[in-house]
């Protein structure tokens, strides 16, 4: 079980950056590099997926986004902003 705290970003292996869900096409895109992750809590554990509710510090408000890691070694994640 994950606990609450910090992590670098770039400790995680990530493709292609956190983009945010475009709206408009002036919405900047954010990326991971010298950011950092605050793990919040667990929403769901299930067979191959874990999904933890973080918060992404950056030079905006924190914003919540869901992790989605595969079980195992391999740190591939992908991305939903919410």
């Amino acid at each position: 079980m994950m606990q609450k705290g910090c992590r670098q970003a770039d400790s995680v292996k990530e493709k292609g950056g956190l983009t945010k869900t475009k709206k408009t096409p002036k919405e900047p895109i954010y990326r991971l590099k010298q950011t950092f992750l605050c793990f919040r809590k667990v929403l769901s554990d299930t067979n191959n997926f874990i999904t933890l509710q973080v918060s992404l510090h950056t030079d905006i408000a924190s914003r919540y986004i869901s992790f989605i890691t595969l079980q195992g070694l391999q740190r591939s994640c992908r991305w939903a902003v919410y």
